[in-house]
């Protein structure tokens, strides 16, 4: 090879090296090989705390809440408050997001819902800002 076709491709050995890089950053960053968060059941949830995940299950519990500050609805997963094993939360400001009340659109599905795991007064929960958040149906 020729000293001026080695000295085109010099930077090629950098930026590959940056890419690489960037790739598995971001992989560590997603959660797990692949980019894609951890699919969940509800039960496994507390175990996450503080990662983003993918929770799935039946909502065993639907309840808007509107004199509570915050006005939250109440996505309980496993039995009622307070024996819930997870909680998917959505706050008053997001309601206007939905097609309709989540309450309502929830009650009785099985779902997904994706977002970071937090524990609150020992339940894992999520706190939902709008239906992307949210999808219908079982684990993919």
């Amino acid at each position: 090879m020729s000293l001026s076709k080695l000295g085109r491709i010099r930077w090629l050995l950098p930026a590959l090296g940056l890419l690489v890089a960037l790739a598995f950053m971001s992989r560590r960053h997603m959660g797990q090989p692949g980019g894609s968060a951890p699919t969940l059941a509800p039960e496994e949830a507390a175990r996450y705390e503080g990662r983003e995940a993918v929770v799935c299950g039946a909502v065993f519990e639907a309840r808007y809440m509107p004199n509570l500050g915050g006005q939250p609805t109440f996505l309980n997963f496993g039995a009622s408050h307070p024996e819930q094993v997870f909680t998917a939360v959505i706050w008053g400001r997001a309601r206007g997001a939905f097609s309709a009340a989540p309450e309502v659109l929830y009650d009785g599905e099985q779902i997904c819902v994706s977002g970071e795991i937090r524990d609150h007064r020992g339940t894992p929960q999520i706190e939902v800002d709008g239906p992307g958040a949210i999808r219908i149906g079982p684990p993919p």
